[in-house]
């Protein structure tokens, strides 16, 4: 899965720039504006003065600067969403290059539409100097500034998007590039939490020990057992780099583990699994079911004198794959902890959720004569079929 793609699922877009938000972003984008406004200002001053030209004050100047940028400043957010929708994605290059050609000369006229409406105010307000006399009218100021400065309104128009285009999508990819490591993290994690669990002194002890037990009785099981072992770690290795899996590929490896479980149970556990032959291609976050499986024997399982059910179920519905675990009530004390919490196992499951998935994804608790886990997820395949 293309995570950039996935980040841009759950979000409008990053706030830019430097991860900005709200007055802050705000203060950025007016100093912004007034650098560029006191720079034409100067501009303006300095050009006026050298060129022998009519005299104008240093308070003009940043009058017409400032209107001319703070303007800009008010078009901007239109600007910034257009080029937000307009990546140059594969595909769409051509058609996003027309857009922006397109769109270049409308907002160049309306800025200066709107240029034209406060000029006149202005000067005649404040200096009644030369462009403010009787004989101007906006009309004909606003076709003027068309006629002489539309050039440099499609300019700037292009300088704005292209700024935009770079603070925006730098800041998606620092913000991708962020949402990888953690996701890169939380699979380590996933990764030694599942090495833990195998290598737990409590488990190894009662593995070994069912080995040595039925080394002699049943030779041919405890061989079955000890290759389960090994195949569990080399799988948990081997998932080093990957984020997501096929589901049949995470069903493969429960099955080992949950094997050498029915062998260290005897009797006393058995396993039903039913998965719709649809959804087996679906991609789930790898070691995602393994802490729900780990959960259920812990709590389900081994407390319990008697025979105990432990049923899977994964099915697709809508847009949504459906991954459900359901295990007999812990104790009392055990279930009022794990309705509030789920435990740690279970807490990290849905913080991987939400890394992968933002609010598409949710993991619920069900706790009464059954306790049962459930996930859903969106459905996708590694071919990318979602629908």
């Amino acid at each position: 899965m293309d995570l950039t793609n996935q980040q841009s699922n759950h979000a409008a877009g990053p706030d830019v720039p430097f991860g900005l938000r709200g007055r802050a972003r705000l203060g950025f984008w007016l100093a912004v504006w007034t650098f560029l406004g006191t720079l034409q200002a100067m501009r303006l001053y300095i050009a006026y003065h050298s060129g022998g030209q009519q005299y104008i004050s240093l308070a003009q100047a940043f009058t017409w600067a400032l209107a001319d940028w703070y303007i800009w400043g008010l078009l901007s957010p239109a600007i910034f969403a257009l080029t937000r929708r307009t990546a140059f994605a594969r595909g769409r290059r051509a058609l996003d290059l027309a857009t922006h050609l397109v769109a270049a000369p409308l907002f160049a006229a309306a800025q200066l539409f709107l240029y034209s409406l406060v000029y006149l105010p202005l000067g005649t307000l404040f200096w009644h100097d030369v462009g403010t006399s009787n004989e101007w009218t906006m009309w004909t100021l606003y076709l003027d500034l068309l006629h002489g400065k539309i050039h440099a309104g499609v300019i700037t128009y292009f300088l704005l998007a292209f700024l935009y285009f770079t603070l925006y999508f730098n800041e998606r990819y620092r913000q991708a590039e962020a949402h990888r490591a953690r996701l890169s993290a939380q699979l380590a994690t996933a990764q030694l939490n599942a090495l833990k669990m195998q290598l737990h002194p409590h488990f190894l002890f009662n593995t070994l020990n069912a080995i040595t037990a039925l080394i002699h009785s049943a030779p041919e099981t405890a061989d079955r057992m000890t290759t389960r072992l090994g195949e569990l770690l080399r799988l948990t290795l081997e998932m080093e780099s990957v984020q997501q899996v096929p589901l049949s590929r995470e069903l493969d490896f429960l099955g080992k583990y949950l094997e050498i479980q029915t062998l260290r149970f005897s009797d006393r556990l058995s396993f039903h699994a039913n998965v719709d032959a649809q959804v087996r291609d679906a991609l789930v976050p790898v070691l995602i079911l393994q802490p729900l499986l780990e959960n259920a024997v812990e709590h389900g399982v081994a407390p319990r004198a008697g025979d105990t059910r432990i049923e899977l179920s994964a099915r697709r519905e809508g847009d949504r794959l459906v991954l459900s675990v359901v295990n007999p009530a812990p104790t009392e004390a055990d279930s009022t902890r794990k309705r509030t919490s789920g435990g740690r196992g279970l807490a990290n499951t849905r913080a991987r959720l939400q890394e992968l998935y933002g609010s598409d994804a949710s993991l619920d608790l069900e706790a009464g004569r059954e306790f049962r886990v459930t996930v859903r997820i969106p459905f996708r395949t590694e071919s990318g079929h979602t629908g």
